[in-house]
């Protein structure tokens, strides 16, 4: 088995009830680790369900200049409190017609039942389905 899902494997089994795959075509490395960051906090800290935390609006934080701030536009877009509350700290923020999209597996740690969801942001289905 390739390291890479060797390791997916040890997090699905072991570590983590979460495993995320994202794409995209405005995707780059830091699109892919905030949209995954995004849903695992969501579903782990927030209590969200696997569908709710994967439909949810998320942002993206470029880490170089670090204030430029980047939301979803359209059904996704978060609130225009939100954004006026960060342009207030300083950030640039900006609509993004393109974001990553996540497909998400969850394993329930006491009944051991896995749940998928597909990001609706690319048409609830994983690609080539």
């Amino acid at each position: 088995m390739a390291p890479r899902l060797h390791f997916f494997w040890y997090i699905l089994k072991l570590l983590l009830p979460l495993v995320f795959v994202a794409s995209g075509e405005y995707l780059t490395r830091y699109f892919a680790f905030f949209s995954n960051a995004q849903v695992l906090m969501n579903r782990l800290w927030f209590g969200q369900s696997l569908q709710q935390a994967v439909n949810k609006s998320r942002l993206h934080a470029q880490l170089v200049p670090d204030q430029d701030v980047f939301y979803e536009n359209g059904t996704y877009a978060i609130s225009p409190e939100i954004r006026k509350g960060l342009e207030k700290l300083g950030h640039v923020v900006t609509g993004e017609n393109r974001f990553a999209v996540v497909q998400a597996i969850f394993r329930d740690p006491k009944t051991k039942e896995i749940f998928a969801e597909s990001d609706p942001r690319k048409y609830g289905a994983p690609a080539r389905q």
